[in-house]
Protein backbone atom coordinates (compact mmCIF):
# COMPACT_ATOMS: atom_id res chain seq x y z
CA UNK A 1 0.00 0.00 0.00
CA UNK A 2 2.77 2.49 0.91
CA UNK A 3 4.63 1.70 -2.34
CA UNK A 4 1.46 2.18 -4.36
CA UNK A 5 0.87 5.51 -2.69
CA UNK A 6 4.40 6.69 -3.43
CA UNK A 7 3.92 5.74 -7.08
CA UNK A 8 0.52 7.47 -7.08
CA UNK A 9 1.99 10.62 -5.62
CA UNK A 10 4.73 10.70 -8.25
CA UNK A 11 2.24 10.23 -11.06
CA UNK A 12 -0.01 12.96 -9.68
CA UNK A 13 2.87 15.44 -9.64
CA UNK A 14 3.60 14.63 -13.29
CA UNK A 15 -0.06 15.10 -14.22
CA UNK A 16 -0.39 18.42 -12.43
CA UNK A 17 2.95 19.64 -13.75
CA UNK A 18 3.66 23.32 -13.60
CA UNK A 19 0.24 24.13 -12.16
CA UNK A 20 1.41 23.28 -8.66
CA UNK A 21 2.80 26.24 -6.73
CA UNK A 22 6.00 25.67 -4.81
CA UNK A 23 5.33 26.41 -1.15
CA UNK A 24 7.94 28.14 0.95
CA UNK A 25 9.29 25.97 3.71
CA UNK A 26 7.68 26.81 7.04
CA UNK A 27 10.16 28.42 9.34
CA UNK A 28 10.49 27.15 12.86
CA UNK A 29 8.67 29.02 15.61
CA UNK A 30 11.94 29.42 17.46
CA UNK A 31 13.41 31.32 14.51
CA UNK A 32 10.39 33.61 14.33
CA UNK A 33 10.30 34.27 18.08
CA UNK A 34 13.96 35.17 18.02
CA UNK A 35 13.12 38.25 15.93
CA UNK A 36 11.74 40.22 18.86
CA UNK A 37 11.04 43.93 18.41
CA UNK A 38 13.90 46.23 19.45
CA UNK A 39 13.30 49.07 21.88
CA UNK A 40 15.19 51.69 23.84
CA UNK A 41 14.36 52.59 27.42
CA UNK A 42 13.88 56.11 28.74
CA UNK A 43 12.43 58.05 31.67
CA UNK A 44 9.96 60.90 31.94
CA UNK A 45 9.42 62.23 35.46
CA UNK A 46 8.19 59.26 37.52
CA UNK A 47 7.70 57.02 34.48
CA UNK A 48 10.01 54.56 32.73
CA UNK A 49 9.05 53.77 29.16
CA UNK A 50 10.02 51.56 26.25
CA UNK A 51 10.37 53.25 22.89
CA UNK A 52 9.77 51.12 19.80
CA UNK A 53 9.98 52.19 16.17
CA UNK A 54 6.34 53.29 15.98
CA UNK A 55 5.01 53.52 19.54
CA UNK A 56 5.84 53.81 23.24
CA UNK A 57 4.77 51.63 26.18
CA UNK A 58 4.77 52.63 29.83
CA UNK A 59 6.98 50.06 31.57
CA UNK A 60 7.27 51.22 35.20
CA UNK A 61 6.39 53.94 37.68
CA UNK A 62 8.24 54.90 40.84
CA UNK A 63 6.43 53.56 43.88
CA UNK A 64 6.24 56.96 45.58
CA UNK A 65 4.09 58.55 42.83
CA UNK A 66 0.76 59.98 44.03
CA UNK A 67 -0.90 61.29 40.86
CA UNK A 68 0.00 60.44 37.27
CA UNK A 69 -1.23 61.74 33.93
CA UNK A 70 0.11 59.40 31.25
CA UNK A 71 1.09 61.47 28.21
CA UNK A 72 -0.39 60.57 24.85
CA UNK A 73 2.95 61.13 23.08
CA UNK A 74 6.56 60.64 24.14
CA UNK A 75 9.40 61.61 21.80
CA UNK A 76 6.86 62.18 19.06
CA UNK A 77 5.43 58.64 19.22
CA UNK A 78 1.99 57.58 20.53
CA UNK A 79 1.84 55.94 23.94
CA UNK A 80 -0.25 52.82 23.26
CA UNK A 81 0.09 50.49 26.25
CA UNK A 82 0.53 50.22 29.99
CA UNK A 83 2.75 47.16 30.27
CA UNK A 84 2.32 44.20 32.61
CA UNK A 85 2.92 45.27 36.21
CA UNK A 86 3.85 48.85 35.27
CA UNK A 87 2.19 50.43 38.36
CA UNK A 88 2.11 47.28 40.49
CA UNK A 89 2.37 48.05 44.24
CA UNK A 90 2.34 51.83 43.68
CA UNK A 91 0.56 52.09 47.01
CA UNK A 92 0.65 55.91 47.16
CA UNK A 93 -1.09 56.38 43.80
CA UNK A 94 -4.49 58.06 44.29
CA UNK A 95 -5.23 59.23 40.73
CA UNK A 96 -4.40 58.10 37.22
CA UNK A 97 -5.31 59.74 33.91
CA UNK A 98 -5.22 57.43 30.89
CA UNK A 99 -5.11 59.13 27.45
CA UNK A 100 -7.07 58.02 24.42
CA UNK A 101 -3.88 56.83 22.73
CA UNK A 102 -3.79 53.77 25.04
CA UNK A 103 -5.16 50.53 23.56
CA UNK A 104 -3.95 47.98 26.11
CA UNK A 105 -3.83 47.73 29.90
CA UNK A 106 -1.50 44.83 30.69
CA UNK A 107 -1.74 42.04 33.25
CA UNK A 108 -1.50 43.35 36.83
CA UNK A 109 -0.78 46.82 35.43
CA UNK A 110 -2.26 48.56 38.51
CA UNK A 111 -2.30 45.56 40.84
CA UNK A 112 -2.42 46.50 44.54
CA UNK A 113 -2.53 50.27 44.04
CA UNK A 114 -4.24 50.33 47.39
CA UNK A 115 -5.35 54.00 47.51
CA UNK A 116 -6.34 54.49 43.85
CA UNK A 117 -9.86 55.97 43.96
CA UNK A 118 -11.36 55.79 40.47
CA UNK A 119 -10.58 54.66 36.93
CA UNK A 120 -11.94 55.82 33.60
CA UNK A 121 -10.79 53.88 30.55
CA UNK A 122 -11.16 55.69 27.20
CA UNK A 123 -12.86 54.14 24.18
CA UNK A 124 -9.43 53.48 22.65
CA UNK A 125 -8.69 50.70 25.17
CA UNK A 126 -9.47 47.29 23.64
CA UNK A 127 -7.77 45.01 26.20
CA UNK A 128 -7.81 44.83 30.00
CA UNK A 129 -5.35 42.21 31.23
CA UNK A 130 -5.64 39.66 34.02
CA UNK A 131 -5.90 41.21 37.50
CA UNK A 132 -5.14 44.60 35.92
CA UNK A 133 -6.71 46.45 38.87
CA UNK A 134 -6.83 43.55 41.33
CA UNK A 135 -6.59 44.40 45.04
CA UNK A 136 -7.06 48.16 44.54
CA UNK A 137 -8.83 48.23 47.89
CA UNK A 138 -10.03 51.87 47.82
CA UNK A 139 -11.16 51.90 44.19
CA UNK A 140 -14.81 53.02 44.30
CA UNK A 141 -15.82 53.48 40.66
CA UNK A 142 -14.87 52.16 37.23
CA UNK A 143 -16.00 53.38 33.82
CA UNK A 144 -15.01 51.19 30.88
CA UNK A 145 -14.94 52.62 27.35
CA UNK A 146 -16.77 51.22 24.33
CA UNK A 147 -13.66 49.65 22.76
CA UNK A 148 -13.62 46.69 25.15
CA UNK A 149 -15.09 43.34 24.09
CA UNK A 150 -13.47 41.06 26.68
CA UNK A 151 -12.50 41.67 30.32
CA UNK A 152 -9.80 39.25 31.43
CA UNK A 153 -9.67 37.08 34.53
CA UNK A 154 -9.91 38.84 37.90
CA UNK A 155 -9.46 42.31 36.42
CA UNK A 156 -11.09 43.96 39.47
CA UNK A 157 -10.95 41.14 41.99
CA UNK A 158 -10.74 42.18 45.66
CA UNK A 159 -11.45 45.82 44.90
CA UNK A 160 -13.45 45.81 48.11
CA UNK A 161 -14.77 49.39 47.87
CA UNK A 162 -15.83 49.09 44.20
CA UNK A 163 -19.56 49.81 44.20
CA UNK A 164 -20.09 51.54 40.84
CA UNK A 165 -19.37 49.73 37.57
CA UNK A 166 -20.18 51.04 34.09
CA UNK A 167 -19.79 48.48 31.31
CA UNK A 168 -20.54 49.30 27.64
CA UNK A 169 -22.68 47.24 25.29
CA UNK A 170 -19.53 46.31 23.35
CA UNK A 171 -18.54 43.76 26.03
CA UNK A 172 -19.55 40.23 25.01
CA UNK A 173 -17.15 38.21 27.18
CA UNK A 174 -16.17 38.38 30.84
CA UNK A 175 -13.68 35.90 32.24
CA UNK A 176 -13.89 34.36 35.71
CA UNK A 177 -13.81 36.27 39.01
CA UNK A 178 -13.63 39.72 37.41
CA UNK A 179 -15.80 41.43 40.05
CA UNK A 180 -15.59 38.91 42.88
CA UNK A 181 -15.00 40.30 46.39
CA UNK A 182 -16.12 43.81 45.48
CA UNK A 183 -18.75 45.99 47.19
CA UNK A 184 -20.87 45.65 44.04
CA UNK A 185 -20.79 41.87 44.17
CA UNK A 186 -21.46 41.69 47.92
CA UNK A 187 -24.51 43.96 47.55
CA UNK A 188 -26.14 41.74 44.90
CA UNK A 189 -28.94 39.41 46.00
CA UNK A 190 -28.52 35.66 45.70
CA UNK A 191 -29.51 34.18 42.36
CA UNK A 192 -28.76 35.14 38.78
CA UNK A 193 -26.49 38.19 38.42
CA UNK A 194 -25.94 40.44 35.42
CA UNK A 195 -23.31 43.09 34.80
CA UNK A 196 -23.95 45.21 31.74
CA UNK A 197 -25.26 42.85 29.07
CA UNK A 198 -23.43 39.84 30.49
CA UNK A 199 -24.96 36.98 32.48
CA UNK A 200 -22.27 37.02 35.18
CA UNK A 201 -22.98 34.27 37.69
CA UNK A 202 -25.52 32.35 39.71
CA UNK A 203 -24.69 33.56 43.21
CA UNK A 204 -24.76 31.03 46.07
CA UNK A 205 -26.09 27.46 45.88
CA UNK A 206 -28.67 26.64 43.22
CA UNK A 207 -31.79 24.72 44.36
CA UNK A 208 -32.63 21.36 42.81
CA UNK A 209 -34.66 21.30 39.57
CA UNK A 210 -33.90 24.93 38.71
CA UNK A 211 -34.98 26.25 35.32
CA UNK A 212 -33.22 29.39 34.10
CA UNK A 213 -34.31 31.83 31.40
CA UNK A 214 -31.52 34.29 30.57
CA UNK A 215 -32.99 37.71 29.84
CA UNK A 216 -33.35 39.10 26.34
CA UNK A 217 -30.56 41.43 25.24
CA UNK A 218 -27.84 39.44 27.00
CA UNK A 219 -24.74 39.29 24.79
CA UNK A 220 -22.60 36.79 26.66
CA UNK A 221 -22.50 34.18 29.40
CA UNK A 222 -19.46 34.79 31.59
CA UNK A 223 -16.78 32.21 32.36
CA UNK A 224 -17.92 29.78 35.08
CA UNK A 225 -21.35 31.47 35.26
CA UNK A 226 -23.13 28.21 36.14
CA UNK A 227 -20.14 26.03 37.01
CA UNK A 228 -21.09 23.03 39.19
CA UNK A 229 -24.76 24.07 39.37
CA UNK A 230 -25.93 20.47 39.62
CA UNK A 231 -29.48 21.64 40.30
CA UNK A 232 -29.78 23.22 36.84
CA UNK A 233 -32.13 21.17 34.66
CA UNK A 234 -33.06 23.68 31.96
CA UNK A 235 -31.63 26.89 30.51
CA UNK A 236 -33.13 29.12 27.83
CA UNK A 237 -30.54 31.20 25.99
CA UNK A 238 -31.85 34.24 24.08
CA UNK A 239 -31.01 34.95 20.44
CA UNK A 240 -28.89 37.95 21.45
CA UNK A 241 -26.10 35.83 23.02
CA UNK A 242 -22.85 35.71 21.01
CA UNK A 243 -20.41 34.08 23.44
CA UNK A 244 -20.70 31.16 25.86
CA UNK A 245 -17.81 31.47 28.29
CA UNK A 246 -15.13 29.11 29.52
CA UNK A 247 -16.58 26.47 31.88
CA UNK A 248 -19.92 28.30 31.75
CA UNK A 249 -21.91 25.08 32.38
CA UNK A 250 -19.07 22.78 33.51
CA UNK A 251 -20.40 20.18 35.94
CA UNK A 252 -24.11 20.87 35.34
CA UNK A 253 -24.89 17.16 35.43
CA UNK A 254 -28.65 17.73 35.53
CA UNK A 255 -28.66 19.69 32.27
CA UNK A 256 -29.82 17.25 29.59
CA UNK A 257 -30.66 19.57 26.70
CA UNK A 258 -29.95 23.09 25.50
CA UNK A 259 -30.75 25.05 22.36
CA UNK A 260 -27.87 27.12 21.00
CA UNK A 261 -29.34 30.23 19.33
CA UNK A 262 -28.43 31.45 15.85
CA UNK A 263 -26.24 34.37 17.01
CA UNK A 264 -23.74 32.40 19.11
CA UNK A 265 -20.27 32.68 17.56
CA UNK A 266 -17.99 31.08 20.15
CA UNK A 267 -18.36 28.18 22.57
CA UNK A 268 -15.36 28.51 24.84
CA UNK A 269 -13.32 25.70 26.36
CA UNK A 270 -15.05 23.38 28.83
CA UNK A 271 -18.33 25.29 28.30
CA UNK A 272 -20.47 22.13 28.57
CA UNK A 273 -17.94 19.71 30.04
CA UNK A 274 -19.37 17.01 32.31
CA UNK A 275 -23.01 17.90 31.68
CA UNK A 276 -25.95 15.56 31.11
CA UNK A 277 -26.49 16.64 27.49
CA UNK A 278 -27.83 13.91 25.22
CA UNK A 279 -27.72 15.69 21.87
CA UNK A 280 -26.84 19.19 20.69
CA UNK A 281 -26.96 21.20 17.46
CA UNK A 282 -24.51 24.01 16.80
CA UNK A 283 -25.96 26.45 14.22
CA UNK A 284 -24.10 27.95 11.28
CA UNK A 285 -23.21 31.02 13.35
CA UNK A 286 -20.82 29.05 15.59
CA UNK A 287 -17.27 29.80 14.43
CA UNK A 288 -15.23 28.18 17.18
CA UNK A 289 -15.44 25.30 19.67
CA UNK A 290 -12.90 25.50 22.50
CA UNK A 291 -10.88 22.74 24.19
CA UNK A 292 -12.78 20.13 26.21
CA UNK A 293 -16.04 21.93 25.31
CA UNK A 294 -18.10 18.70 25.48
CA UNK A 295 -15.65 16.33 27.14
CA UNK A 296 -16.92 13.96 29.85
CA UNK A 297 -20.50 14.30 28.55
CA UNK A 298 -21.12 10.58 28.91
CA UNK A 299 -24.71 10.74 27.66
CA UNK A 300 -23.98 12.86 24.57
CA UNK A 301 -25.07 10.65 21.67
CA UNK A 302 -24.66 13.19 18.87
CA UNK A 303 -23.42 16.66 18.01
CA UNK A 304 -24.50 18.39 14.82
CA UNK A 305 -22.19 21.09 13.45
CA UNK A 306 -23.92 23.12 10.73
CA UNK A 307 -21.03 25.49 9.94
CA UNK A 308 -18.73 23.62 7.51
CA UNK A 309 -15.79 25.84 8.52
CA UNK A 310 -16.29 25.82 12.29
CA UNK A 311 -12.91 25.83 14.07
CA UNK A 312 -12.42 22.88 16.42
CA UNK A 313 -9.83 22.89 19.18
CA UNK A 314 -7.38 20.32 17.87
CA UNK A 315 -7.57 17.81 20.70
CA UNK A 316 -9.19 14.40 20.95
CA UNK A 317 -10.84 15.54 24.19
CA UNK A 318 -13.04 18.29 22.68
CA UNK A 319 -15.85 15.80 21.94
CA UNK A 320 -16.37 12.39 23.66
CA UNK A 321 -15.22 9.26 21.82
CA UNK A 322 -18.73 7.77 21.94
CA UNK A 323 -20.38 10.83 20.34
CA UNK A 324 -21.39 10.73 16.67
CA UNK A 325 -20.48 13.89 14.76
CA UNK A 326 -22.94 15.13 12.12
CA UNK A 327 -21.68 17.66 9.58
CA UNK A 328 -21.20 18.65 5.96
CA UNK A 329 -19.12 16.65 3.53
CA UNK A 330 -15.63 18.13 3.39
CA UNK A 331 -16.22 20.14 6.56
CA UNK A 332 -13.95 20.75 9.52
CA UNK A 333 -16.33 18.55 11.51
CA UNK A 334 -15.56 15.66 9.16
CA UNK A 335 -11.84 16.38 9.35
CA UNK A 336 -11.96 16.42 13.16
CA UNK A 337 -13.94 13.18 13.32
CA UNK A 338 -11.57 11.45 10.90
CA UNK A 339 -8.44 12.60 12.71
CA UNK A 340 -9.60 11.39 16.11
CA UNK A 341 -11.52 8.26 15.10
CA UNK A 342 -15.03 9.48 15.92
CA UNK A 343 -18.09 8.37 13.99
CA UNK A 344 -19.15 10.85 11.30
CA UNK A 345 -22.48 11.08 9.49
CA UNK A 346 -23.04 13.51 6.57
CA UNK A 347 -25.95 15.89 7.01
CA UNK A 348 -29.00 15.26 4.83
CA UNK A 349 -29.49 17.49 1.82
CA UNK A 350 -25.97 17.36 0.45
CA UNK A 351 -25.72 15.97 -3.09
CA UNK A 352 -21.91 16.10 -3.45
CA UNK A 353 -19.45 13.69 -1.89
CA UNK A 354 -15.91 14.20 -0.67
CA UNK A 355 -13.55 14.42 -3.68
CA UNK A 356 -16.28 13.86 -6.27
CA UNK A 357 -16.50 17.46 -7.45
CA UNK A 358 -18.58 16.78 -10.57
CA UNK A 359 -20.87 14.33 -8.74
CA UNK A 360 -20.50 11.51 -11.29
CA UNK A 361 -19.82 8.81 -8.70
CA UNK A 362 -16.06 8.67 -9.34
CA UNK A 363 -13.02 10.46 -7.99
CA UNK A 364 -10.75 10.93 -10.98
CA UNK A 365 -8.83 13.31 -13.24
CA UNK A 366 -12.04 15.11 -14.25
CA UNK A 367 -12.52 16.25 -10.67
CA UNK A 368 -8.89 17.38 -10.51
CA UNK A 369 -9.33 19.29 -13.77
CA UNK A 370 -12.36 21.11 -12.37
CA UNK A 371 -10.37 22.11 -9.32
CA UNK A 372 -7.46 23.41 -11.42
CA UNK A 373 -9.88 25.40 -13.59
CA UNK A 374 -11.47 26.87 -10.45
CA UNK A 375 -8.05 27.69 -9.01
CA UNK A 376 -6.92 29.44 -12.20
CA UNK A 377 -10.16 31.40 -12.62
CA UNK A 378 -10.24 32.63 -9.01
CA UNK A 379 -6.56 33.58 -9.17
CA UNK A 380 -6.97 35.63 -12.35
CA UNK A 381 -10.51 37.04 -12.12
CA UNK A 382 -11.75 36.41 -8.59
CA UNK A 383 -14.76 34.57 -10.02
CA UNK A 384 -15.79 30.99 -9.23
CA UNK A 385 -17.29 28.19 -11.30
CA UNK A 386 -18.03 25.88 -8.37
CA UNK A 387 -21.05 25.93 -6.07
CA UNK A 388 -20.52 26.14 -2.33
CA UNK A 389 -21.30 22.42 -2.06
CA UNK A 390 -18.75 21.60 -4.77
CA UNK A 391 -16.13 23.68 -2.95
CA UNK A 392 -16.66 21.62 0.20
CA UNK A 393 -16.24 18.43 -1.83
CA UNK A 394 -13.13 19.86 -3.54
CA UNK A 395 -11.28 21.06 -0.43
CA UNK A 396 -9.88 17.62 0.34
CA UNK A 397 -6.98 18.85 2.50
CA UNK A 398 -9.33 20.93 4.70
CA UNK A 399 -7.39 24.19 4.42
CA UNK A 400 -10.44 26.22 3.29
CA UNK A 401 -8.81 26.86 -0.10
CA UNK A 402 -9.54 25.08 -3.38
CA UNK A 403 -6.24 24.91 -5.23
CA UNK A 404 -3.66 22.69 -6.94
CA UNK A 405 -2.85 20.90 -3.68
CA UNK A 406 -6.39 19.44 -3.66
CA UNK A 407 -6.06 18.48 -7.33
CA UNK A 408 -2.77 16.71 -6.58
CA UNK A 409 -4.36 14.60 -3.83
CA UNK A 410 -7.26 13.61 -6.09
CA UNK A 411 -4.88 12.70 -8.92
CA UNK A 412 -2.84 10.67 -6.47
CA UNK A 413 -5.95 8.71 -5.52
CA UNK A 414 -6.94 8.31 -9.18
CA UNK A 415 -3.49 6.89 -9.95
CA UNK A 416 -3.75 4.58 -6.93
CA UNK A 417 -7.14 3.15 -7.96
CA UNK A 418 -5.99 2.86 -11.58
CA UNK A 419 -3.19 0.54 -10.43
CA UNK A 420 -5.49 -1.73 -8.41
CA UNK A 421 -5.95 0.21 -5.15
CA UNK A 422 -9.25 -0.50 -3.37
CA UNK A 423 -9.20 1.70 -0.25
CA UNK A 424 -11.65 4.59 0.10
CA UNK A 425 -10.48 8.13 -0.59
CA UNK A 426 -10.64 8.98 3.14
CA UNK A 427 -8.53 5.95 4.04
CA UNK A 428 -6.05 6.75 1.24
CA UNK A 429 -5.55 10.27 2.63
CA UNK A 430 -5.05 8.96 6.13
CA UNK A 431 -2.29 6.49 5.23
Amino acid sequence: MKINKIIAGTLSLCLVGGALPVSEMTRSSSFISACAADFTEGTLNELTYKKYSDHVEIAKCVREATSIAIPDFIEGLPVTAVSDGAFKYCDNLTAIKIPDSITKIGDAAFFACYVLKSVELPDSVVEIGEEAFGYCKELTSVKIGSGIKTIDYGAFIYCKALASITIPDSVTSIEANVFDHTAWYDAQPNGLLYVGNICYEYKEAMPDNTQITIKEGTKGIADQAFKDCVGLTSVTIPDSVENIGYSAFFGCTGLTSVTIPEEVKVIQGQAFRNTGLRTITLPKSVEKIGMYAFWECGSLRSITVENPKCEFDDRVYTIPDSTTVYGCIGSTAQAYAKKYGKDFVPLDGGSYYFGDVNNDGSIDSTDASLILSEYALVATTGKSILSEEQKLAADVNFDNIVDASDASLILGYYSYTSTGGTESFETFLAI
